[in-house]
């Protein structure tokens, strides 16, 4: 799949809105724990089971898909971010793209290399102790690309509790204008850093006030009417964007990643790093 056609059912569809898909997927959480916790699913009610059976099955496809935006995404990000190491950094790979390639034509060309070898780079490039400018790589990206590396070692509702708060060195990591995601910026931001502290202390059913989307509206709906989970109280009608959200996430397409290896790429290391000196080159576009 092309980044720039990120759905196969439908190419023209919008980026995912991440803050509302993170929002989902909490409430996703946050009704598993509710169920737990109320213990009045009766697994041999056959009402019960086709309930419990509906919500694994559209739970498990949301954290995969979920997952799989977030991966592309946190791969994407990271090979626009190491294209600075030419200028900005001790170290930079020999190569690679530098800041005379614009952001979105890395995001697009970088589909080149292989998505896991990209990350590792990224290691290499952003952590000890290769020296980055303030404002540029760095400890922070060193982590996020960590973070991209965990997908398929750990659960992908792990993988995604770990990467919805991760910061570069200016704000929250989901804040890069890609055609994957919505960027969180100005007053959006404040709301998502807002709900990110909120989710960690409320209880589970505050979290299930808010519209999240129609196929899950529809399934906390069934277990309210089957007495498996209590009413949620102040839950407004669902909006079109929410609708719309959740179908853009379930029918995401992948990134078919590239085959090229990004970690065979030599190092250089800059001797004039901090005399800020060095001029563009010509590099190799993918």
């Amino acid at each position: 799949m092309s980044l720039y056609n990120k759905s196969e059912q439908d190419p023209l569809s919008p980026p995912c809105d991440v803050f509302l898909a993170i929002k989902e997927f909490y409430a996703i959480e946050a009704l598993t724990a509710v169920v737990q916790v109320e213990n009045k699913l009766e697994p041999f009610r056959h009402s019960h089971a086709r309930w419990s059976e509906d919500f694994a099955v559209f739970k498990n496809l949301y954290y995969k898909k979920l997952a799989e935006i977030i991966y592309d995404y946190t791969v994407t990000v990271v090979a626009g971010e190491m294209r600075h190491g030419y200028s900005q950094a001790s170290s930079y790979i020999l190569g690679y793209y530098d800041d005379d390639a614009k952001r979105a034509f890395v995001y697009e060309e970088c589909q080149f290399y292989t998505a896991k070898s990209i990350l590792e780079a990224g290691v290499q490039v952003f952590g000890s102790p290769v020296k980055w400018k303030s404002g540029y790589g760095g400890e922070k990206w060193c982590a996020i690309a960590k973070a991209g590396l965990y997908k398929g070692v750990l659960p992908d509702t792990l993988f995604i509790d770990h990467c919805v708060d991760l910061t570069h060195n200016g704000s929250i990591y989901f804040d890069k204008d890609t055609p994957l995601v919505v960027p969180l910026r100005g007053p959006e931001l404040d709301r998502y850093k807002f709900f990110l502290n909120f989710k960690r202390y409320c209880a589970p059913l505050e979290l299930l006030k808010d519209s999240c989307g129609k196929e899950f509206d529809k399934l906390l709906f069934r277990a309210v009417m089957l007495g498996i989970v209590p009413i949620p109280q102040c839950v407004p009608a669902l909006s079109t964007s929410i609708v719309q959200n959740e179908q853009v996430l379930l029918a995401y397409a992948p990134i078919t990643w590239g085959c090229e290896d990004l970690t065979q790429y030599p190092f250089e290391t800059d001797v004039c790093f901090e005399d800020n000196h060095r001029r563009s080159r010509h590099w190799r576009a993918a």
